[in-house]
């Protein structure tokens, strides 16, 4: 237990060399694989998914809708808006899986999309696959949201499954990433901070201004150099002092 006065957070800080006890001990962790790209790969001429079934899922509310998941989404922390919704895509990883389930969601709780694409045949690991939006009802309320306004989740398999693989979002044609940013919906916690490679602690960044109803924090932190194909980061939240469960993320990349 930490003394009087000090975090659970504190602790790491101070006692970086007990951080894998504190972790091992830790329960009730979520985990998620975040598929990434090397560099020469993201460029590569993009497929386009089709959308799974005759209706695209999507709501508008005033009565906003509150997401229950932490983290509701990953991109390569490059601007976007929404319009460019038409651009969105992600980098195929190994696995290759049959479909992919694309979850959008603006941070004031109005906006939410769940929909499914089916993963062209014979599509290969490093290619780019986009989700075409086409078949949305709510563009010109989409093209209002500004970056940081949106969040965008791509998981493989279906919608309805759990899944441990998720993909990093980007734009069509957008450079490798070099930073990967999480939108976290903190659940009331005051603090939240990644756990990033090296052992080092990323402070995660307050949504302060406007409603903040489907995600509150956003974390980024940067790409991973030893290209071992695999990175850990763990996601901390503490109320007031107070430790919430950890979360997870298993990143895991194909090494070129």
């Amino acid at each position: 237990m930490p003394g009087a006065g000090h975090s659970r957070v504190d602790m790491h800080k101070r006692l970086p060399h007990l951080e894998v006890l504190h972790f091992g001990a830790r329960a009730g962790c979520v985990a998620l694989l975040l598929s990434l790209l090397p560099p020469p790969l993201l460029a590569a001429s993009s497929l386009v998914a089709t959308l799974k079934g005759d209706q695209f899922q999507e709501t508008v509310s005033a009565e906003v809708v509150v997401s229950g998941t932490v983290v509701v989404g990953v991109d390569d922390a490059l601007p976007r808006d929404g319009g460019s919704i038409d651009e969105l895509a992600i980098s195929l990883a190994d696995p290759l899986p049959q479909e992919i389930c694309l979850q959008v969601a603006s941070r004031d709780g109005v906006y939410s999309a769940r929909n499914a694409y089916t993963v062209p045949a014979g599509a290969g690991v490093g290619q780019s696959l986009r989700f075409p939006y086409d078949r949305s009802a709510h563009r010109e309320l989409l093209s209002r949201y500004a970056d940081t306004d949106l969040s965008f989740m791509a998981t493989a398999g279906a919608c309805t499954q759990q899944t441990a693989q998720a993909y990093v979002v980007h734009l069509v044609g957008a450079p490798a990433p070099r930073s990967i940013r999480l939108f976290v919906n903190a659940g009331g916690a005051t603090d939240v901070y990644l756990h990033a490679p090296g052992g080092a602690f990323v402070d995660c960044n307050p949504i302060i201004e406007g409603r903040h109803t489907n995600f509150d924090f956003h974390c980024e932190t940067s790409w991973p150099l030893d290209r071992s194909g695999k990175l850990e980061l763990t996601l901390e939240r503490e109320r007031y002092g107070r430790p919430f469960p950890a979360v997870k993320l298993n990143v895991a990349y194909p090494v070129s």
